[in-house]
C-alpha cells in the first residue's frame, strides 16, 4: 500500500473560509462579551454605550427637519 497523504480539513484561522464556517460562533462570542460587560457595575457603563439606541438631535434649517436614530453595536 502507498503512503496516504494527510488532508487538512480545518482552514487557517484568519482565512475567509474559517469565518464562513464559524460565523455563528464568532457572533455568539461577541454577544456574550457584551452580556458579561452588563453584569458587572464597573463595565456596565461602557457596555450600555454599545448596546442602547442613540437618538440624534432634530435640527430645523430653512423649514427642513433632520432627525433619525441609529443603533450602535461596535
Amino acid at each position: 500500500m502507498g503512503i496516504r497523504k494527510k488532508t487538512n480539513k480545518n482552514p487557517p484561522v484568519l482565512s475567509h473560509e474559517f469565518v464562513i464556517q464559524n460565523h455563528a460562533d464568532i457572533v455568539s462570542c461577541v454577544a456574550m462579551v457584551f452580556l458579561l460587560g452588563l453584569m458587572f457595575e464597573v463595565t456596565s457603563k461602557f457596555a450600555v454605550l454599545f448596546i442602547t439606541v442613540q437618538y440624534n438631535v432634530t435640527i430645523s434649517t430653512n423649514g427642513w427637519r433632520f432627525a433619525g436614530c441609529k443603533l450602535v453595536l461596535i
